[in-house]
């Protein structure tokens, strides 16, 4: 870099720290900005990232936009704030397209140490790479005020996004368009979104992995995963390389479906478990109430011993009162117990028909997006078998089962089955829907449908 151009930039960033400063000052106060930009110089970060304070109405710009345009190569970052006339309360962080270093994530994360009121991280195509993806996984550990991840346009080749998705993080929407995801790179995620036994219970409920390259294979892994997870609610494939094959293993777990032999002996233990600790717990009650009475009667016999016999009558007091403390335990480990196995899906979701362990399928994602794949009309005739099942077993709550389903952009044509697939899902939309016949079409027989129903409704 010429000499020149270092004066430039030591005067850009002189100005642009006066700048801030001198606004901090008027506020009397420092802030999440000049915070940032101390923790910058203490990592040697030779060009010092800009800020745009936003505002809904208006933007407070911290360099001139003319310095802007000079340099390109400077990060800048859109900050909101709750009050944004007082920099206080950090809500939203926004960079794009310029290069968002390890050593700016690192200054980013010591800075949020201090103000962790952040909910929203926008770093589209600003090269992050596996390293970066390291830091901010140290983030979502660390804030869990942090629910909000964009990383579009991101791509690395080690493909370490699925840590982004562990049940640790309290993340809720994650988007990875235009990260050249891969089926391998799409299964480890999937893996970390399968259902966990509590305090472990995935947490997200958007994922956005559109414009990748994912295949059927990748699509089997979704399915997969759907088949127990019930936090996600969105799931957005668009721009994929998906085919109609890929998309029917998807669909079927949104319908009724038989378990595998692996999937009842899970289910048996999780039910024996429970009884268990159900047992256990009346158990431990009715030794403590006999314990109880026992002390009461001694009580009553040694009342007028001697006073060597009263204190060995004392010290019997004493051991039900430890005895009661452990018991006390004891019942609130069955009881965590009992709670973990009951969040499983198939504890709620399934009952024994026909001498097999039917599942109703899950019925709580509602936004799935499938534009722009490889798709024909096969799909088309699954989603309104699909829309018919869930119409039937969700009538009246229009809070769950698949509301928005997208198809532009695929090799299908709008006949009958096109319009009766946009009026199950108007259906789906509204209140005070009715049951038609053709709502059991292609699915299980009404007997059937109606005891799982019956079920899922208490849930």
């Amino acid at each position: 870099m010429s000499s020149n151009r270092k004066s430039e930039l030591a005067a850009s960033i002189k100005d642009q720290e006066s700048s801030i400063s001198n606004y901090s000052r008027r506020n009397s106060q420092e802030n999440f900005i000049t915070e940032f930009l101390t923790h910058c110089e203490e990592y040697d970060i030779e060009t010092l990232p800009s800020f745009v304070v936003r505002d809904g109405t208006e933007q407070y710009a911290k360099i001139e936009s003319e310095k802007v345009k000079m340099d390109e190569d400077i990060p800048i970052f859109y900050v909101s704030f709750e009050n944004s006339k007082k920099m206080e309360t950090v809500r939203k962080l926004e960079c794009k397209g310029q290069e968002v270093s390890i050593c700016i994530l690192v200054a980013l994360n010591t800075t949020l140490q201090k103000y962790n009121t952040i909910t929203v991280l926008k770093l589209p195509s600003c090269q992050i790479n596996a390293y970066g993806i390291l830091q901010i996984t140290h983030m979502l550990t660390e804030l869990e005020c942090l629910n909000d991840l964009n990383l579009d346009g991101n791509p690395n080749p080690q493909e370490n996004y699925y840590l982004l998705c562990a049940p640790a993080r309290n993340l809720r929407y994650l988007s990875l368009r235009m990260c050249k995801l891969s089926d391998n790179g799409m299964q480890k995620i999937a893996n970390e979104l399968k259902y966990r036994d509590p305090p472990n219970v995935p947490k997200l409920i958007a994922l956005n992995v559109a414009d990748n390259d994912i295949t059927d294979i990748g699509a089997e892994y979704i399915a997969e995963m759907l088949r127990t997870n019930r936090s996600l609610q969105s799931v957005v494939l668009t721009g994929n390389e998906i085919q109609d094959d890929g998309v029917s293993l998807i669909i079927q777990e949104l319908v009724t479906s038989t378990l595998t032999h692996e999937e009842i002996v899970d289910l048996r233990r999780r039910r024996f478990i429970k009884l268990e600790s159900k047992l256990d717990s009346r158990d431990t009650e009715g030794s403590e109430q006999r314990r109880e009475n026992g002390a009461w009667q001694s009580r009553n016999l040694l009342k007028n011993s001697e006073s060597i016999t009263s204190q060995d009558s004392s010290s019997k007091m004493r051991a039900p009162s430890n005895s009661l403390s452990i018991s006390n335990s004891s019942i609130q480990i069955s009881k965590k117990l009992s709670d973990n196995d009951i969040d499983h899906p198939f504890i709620k979701e399934t009952i024994a028909i026909n001498y097999c362990v039917m599942t109703s399928g899950n019925l709580n994602l509602q936004h799935l997006s499938l534009s722009f794949n490889r798709l024909t009309n096969k799909t088309l005739k699954k989603l309104v078998s699909c829309l018919h099942y869930q119409n039937f077993m969700l009538l009246g709550n229009y809070s769950r089962g698949l509301l928005h389903v997208f198809l532009e952009g695929n090799d299908i044509e709008k006949d009958e089955d096109w319009i009766t697939f946009q009026e199950l899902l108007c259906r789906r939309r509204q209140k005070n829907q009715t049951i038609r016949d053709v709502d059991l079409n292609d699915s299980i027989v009404s007997v059937e449908c109606e005891i799982l129903r019956s079920k899922i409704s208490l849930i």
